[in-house]
């Protein structure tokens, strides 16, 4: 890649031992996240105020019915094709190692776009900070002025006070998912089901969603540029992560050198 950009991942001890034991990312759906606005417009869709304001929209400013059809039948069918990873291009920031703690242990990785590019199905998304979340903008930049619909875009956009974190995020598409059903959905079926012939077969019919994947990355060499701990760690932990990732072949460059004193 012409622009082959840094990537980082702030960390527990824990989620970093995991990922390289795995040889796999994970990745969740986007709604596990903690911000409410994260697919702003899904969550708009998930309400009866919500749906009112977005027909409204549609009606007002796409004159196409089929459109405005076509995206609410689609929409939150959609939103559990998608599954996220947020990732940094802050390669040494105070924020993000006082906000990623984990107690003065977390780790850094770092990866290279390239590397990423690697991994089917994930595409890299840059994060756009806004100051403000309007339907009518998240409604256009979904594409459905131009008759289509690019549903990942519901991702791009985070708020303004979260601009400290310079997010980029890797977005996996799992297209079967679409065909699955939620807790909720599955909870029905299982109601209306059961006491008749096919309470036995409810499995087989009803296949439920999941909320996490893992995404191997064991076929790309070199899958790490480097791994960095917390610059406050204590000394005995930098022995702890140093002889692990000697011991798995890591390229371990030590604490971060951010509260290095004067000398």
């Amino acid at each position: 890649m012409e622009n082959d950009r840094k990537l980082y991942r702030y960390m527990s001890y824990q989620s970093f031992t995991d990922l390289v034991q795995e040889r796999s990312l994970c990745f969740v759906r986007p709604k596990l996240w903690e911000d409410p606005y994260e697919g702003y417009l899904f969550q708009k869709l998930k309400t009866e105020s919500g749906q009112k304001v977005i027909r409204d929209l549609l009606d007002s400013q796409f004159a196409s019915s089929f459109v405005r059809d076509l995206f609410f039948d689609l929409a939150l069918e959609f939103e559990r094709i998608f599954y996220a990873q947020s990732w940094s291009l802050c390669s040494d920031s105070d924020a993000m190692w006082r906000i990623y703690s984990f107690d003065n242990k977390a780790i850094r990785i770092e990866i290279s776009e390239s590397s990423i590019a690697k991994l089917p199905n994930v595409e890299i998304l840059n994060v756009s900070y806004e100051n403000h979340i309007d339907l009518l903008t998240e409604l256009t930049r979904v594409g459905l002025g131009q008759n289509r619909t690019d549903f990942s875009e519901i991702f791009r956009i985070k708020r303004k006070a979260f601009a400290h974190e310079e997010e980029v995020r890797l977005i996996f598409k799992r297209n079967e998912a679409v065909n699955e059903k939620s807790d909720e959905e599955v909870a029905q079926f299982a109601k209306a089901l059961t006491g008749t012939d096919l309470e036995g077969v409810l499995p087989e019919i009803v296949q439920k969603s999941r909320d996490t994947v893992r995404i191997s990355y064991a076929h790309v060499p070199s899958f790490f540029d480097s791994i960095c701990l917390h610059p406050q760690a204590p000394d005995w932990f930098n022995g702890t992560v140093k002889k692990y990732c000697e011991t798995n072949g890591l390229p371990y460059i030590g604490k971060s050198k951010l509260y290095e004193n004067v000398v």
